[in-house]
């Protein structure tokens, strides 16, 4: 076991000058292998040397935990051990240890990666590697399905040392890519308009040449840390040098926390430039950031896939940005990315709270979970305009697809009712709803959602007395 204790993975520096930060870095991917086939592999690494964001792929298997035998934390054949220092720097308190889905494979598995992942520090935290239970147990730990996990420090000590356990859950064997980055911000923030804002790493980034048998990817990630926040609306910023952009597909995902669901949404997708290119990607269709003559102008992804998939997520976790270059001869870089979320709402007494302006001929889409205890739903809306409220169970509504509507709201508002008797009933599962502004100027109001467990309904008078923008 020797081998695998003293792995100390390389290190990178880069500063991300747009952000006046800098992050310190290090990824690689990895298969789960045998006790001296991980050995092994870990030296293949440590021979040939750290590459500006990835190491030396092992290429080999392991059994699975149907063969698993020693103490509860399972044979160490089952494991991949790794060393990380911080940084020296004081500032660089904030460590992040990200496992994600390796996206080499030449065959993808029939089933979902598996693995959970074990971060200990201390004197205590070095015994994970012999698999000690004391030391399993206090480690940090992120567990379940899927292959996309973290494990965050906000009090990282310079030259502090992590020791990490990636275990293998599943009967199959196992690639994930790793990696570890070390900041002197937090990885989310709140700005002044109380959004959720998270700019991916690492930054800038080169993006590999390639063609169309063997794409060059990279894979830039952004940790939003708010699990308790529910997405109404995400936009990106994106910045992008490259002499051939038509070369390049860009996606971006997330694994939904509430759900377990993965949507995508493909920013952009060959989409032709040359040189350098800023946008604001937005789908909501509010139309409050600008246009295409806005600077930085604002368009709508290229598709397949919108951002409004996202819509209802939990806004928590791992956050995935894959470019993808499948053309030989041009080159280019990833300059800048961050992401903006709206929650749903800031009030725990509603799943959905909001104020806003909607703009004429526009919409302000929201979306709620029911869970199997409730009985009815209200769905309400202050105003002084004139505006329509549809609902819909599993996708957004439209003028023409909808479970549920009032048009043309009564001032100064309604609350919209969808209940076990209605038809189609209320059932378990995620409701979208929307607002439009039919009329020719911008109108202010306010929106929110009480999910009720009791079978008599419970108008709030209150709601539709008071000021839209209360």
């Amino acid at each position: 076991m020797s081998s695998l204790i003293d792995a100390q993975l390389p290190v990178t520096t880069a500063c991300v000058t747009s952000m006046r930060t800098a992050f310190s870095y290090i990824t690689f991917n990895h298969r789960f292998v045998s006790k001296l086939q991980a050995a092994l592999g870990l030296l293949v690494i440590l021979a040939f040397g750290p590459q500006p964001t990835s190491a030396a792929v092992t290429q080999t298997w392991v059994h699975g935990q149907r063969n698993a035998v020693g103490n509860v934390n399972g044979a160490t054949s089952l494991w991949a051990f790794f060393t990380y220092t911080n940084v020296s720097r004081a500032n660089f308190t904030n460590v992040a240890i990200i496992t994600f889905p390796a996206r080499d494979l030449s065959l993808q598995r029939r089933n979902d990666t598996d693995i959970s992942l074990y971060v200990g520090n201390g004197l205590v935290g070095k015994n994970l590697f012999i698999l000690d239970p004391a030391a399993a147990s206090a480690s940090r730990k992120s567990v379940g399905r899927g292959a996309t996990k973290f494990v965050v420090f906000s009090n990282a000590q310079p030259s502090e040392v992590f020791f990490i356990g990636v275990k293998s859950e599943g009967p199959q064997a196992a690639m994930f890519s790793i990696i570890v980055i070390s900041s002197d911000r937090p990885f989310s923030w709140r700005d002044a308009s109380n959004n959720v804002v998270a700019t991916a790493f690492p930054l800038p980034t080169d993006v590999p040449d390639g063609t169309p048998d063997h794409p060059g990817v990279k894979n830039l990630l952004a940790l939003v840390l708010e699990p308790e926040v529910t997405v109404q609306r995400i936009y990106v910023t994106n910045s992008i040098f490259h002499e051939q952009a038509g070369d390049l597909i860009g996606i971006l995902s997330h694994t939904d926390p509430i759900d377990g669901g993965t949507d995508a949404a493909t920013l952009n997708n060959h989409r032709t430039w040359n040189g350098f290119d800023a946008a604001v990607y937005d789908d909501s269709d509010q139309g409050d950031l600008g246009d295409a003559t806005s600077v930085p102008p604002a368009r709508t992804s290229d598709g397949p896939g919108t951002l409004r998939d996202f819509v209802g997520h939990g806004a928590g976790g791992v956050w995935e940005y894959a470019i993808s270059d499948n053309a030989l001869f041009n080159t280019g870089r990833v300059e800048h990315l961050t992401l903006v979320i709206q929650p749903a709402s800031t009030n725990a007494d509603f799943p959905v709270d909001l104020s806003r302006h909607i703009g004429a001929g526009r919409w302000l889409h929201a979306a709620f979970d029911v869970p199997f205890s409730a009985t009815n739903v209200q769905i309400c809306v202050s105003t002084d305009g004139p505006v329509d409220l549809y609902a819909r169970r599993g996708d957004l509504p439209t003028f023409a697809l909808f479970d549920k509507a009032l048009t043309n709201v009564p001032q100064p508002g309604v609350c919209l009712e969808v209940g076990l008797n209605d038809s189609p009933r209320l059932n378990p599962g995620r409701y979208y709803v929307g607002v439009y502004n039919s009329g020719a100027s911008p109108v202010p109001m306010r929106l929110f959602v009480t999910v009720q467990r009791n079978l008599t309904p419970r108008f709030d008078a209150r709601v539709v007395k008071e000021s839209v923008l209360a």
